[in-house]
């Protein structure tokens, strides 16, 4: 959905509620706290439904690293650089098999700071090159074991960009620019659940039947 339709469903709400006005930065705002919140639930049930997967697909970030030679990884966090991290999702070691004389890959476990001290004790389960084990230092920092240079790849989920609805003022028109303006990531049914945080987060309730019935109703004004 283009922001423009996002914003105009959202002040025909609001006018319906409350009578009030927002400013399209105070809507870029209010939009920005509401996709956060959404985003957040999404991710807490993420692995409960393939619905709830497609939803968070748009903020999935694949990236490869060469740690430092003491095993560190750092993603970026940032917000100012793009894309940029909130939650790992996998991360890999590439190395090559000099017996089947093959690359290969092995997932890293992130592991806690306590099962890292019985592993790196452990005369079995020690950790390799081929098969390292990490532990998050800090947001978006890894510390891998043993540590030393190692190359891999893996994903993570990144933050959704923040809109930003580009315009000019024509008098006390304002004349919406669609190719500067940052569009919303979000697709499919999860832009009417961001409707509705949004809405609510200015202290309306609505409903996703509600919603269906206004587009509906403006399609058939436009046709």
């Amino acid at each position: 959905m283009d922001l423009k339709d996002f914003h105009d469903i959202v002040r025909f709400f609001l006018n319906k509620e409350q009578g009030g006005w927002f400013s399209p930065e105070e809507l870029d705002s209010m939009i920005d706290r509401a996709q956060w919140w959404f985003y957040s639930d999404q991710y807490d049930v993420y692995s409960k439904t393939q619905k709830i997967q497609d939803s968070l697909s748009p903020f999935v970030t694949p990236f490869t690293f060469v740690s430092t030679s003491a095993g560190i990884v750092q993603l970026p966090i940032v917000e100012t650089v793009k894309p940029c991290y909130e939650h790992l999702q996998s991360m890999y070691v590439q190395y090559f098999d000099n017996k089947r004389q093959i690359p290969r890959t092995n997932p890293i476990k992130i592991i806690s700071e306590d099962e890292l001290a019985e592993r790196l004790e452990s005369q079995i389960l020690e950790p390799t090159i081929s098969d390292p084990v990490a532990i998050q230092k800090g947001k978006g920092e890894f510390q891998i074991y043993p540590a030393t240079t190692i190359a891999g790849k893996g994903s993570y989920f990144r933050r959704p960009v923040k809109p930003v609805f580009v315009y000019t003022e024509s008098g006390r028109a304002i004349v919406y620019n669609q190719g500067l303006s940052t569009q919303l990531e979000w697709a499919g049914q999860s832009i009417n659940k961001l409707i509705i945080k949004t809405l609510q987060l200015c202290g309306v309730n609505i409903s996703d039947s509600m919603i269906i019935s206004y587009t509906e109703q403006k399609d058939a004004k436009d046709m």
